[in-house]
């Protein structure tokens, strides 16, 4: 048996005491873990059509070209190169 499975769990939840013993408890583990999974991958779904919708999930394409970096703090991550940002433009 299980070290984790201590006698008091097995008095109170003798079903428990049962997956165990057949290996249905890795099974649940298993269907568990496969629920979460697809939690998470509809709700990042829902939330990035959600973000795309109201914001954009894009750059403009000037912003992209010049940098992020540089359109959107004013500094370059490359030493020597000066650019100016260009000025403020609403998002996709």
């Amino acid at each position: 048996m299980n070290g984790n499975l201590t006698a008091a769990n097995t008095l109170v939840n003798p079903e428990l005491a049962r997956m165990v013993q057949q290996g249905g408890l890795v099974v649940a583990q298993l269907k568990a873990a496969g629920i979460t999974l697809v939690l998470a991958l509809v709700g990042s779904t829902v939330l990035a059509f959600v973000t795309k919708a109201l914001v954009g999930l894009r750059p403009v394409e000037e912003i992209e070209r010049v940098g992020l970096d540089i359109s959107e703090h004013g500094g370059s991550l490359y030493f020597g190169v000066r650019q100016r940002a260009p000025g403020p433009e609403k998002r996709r």
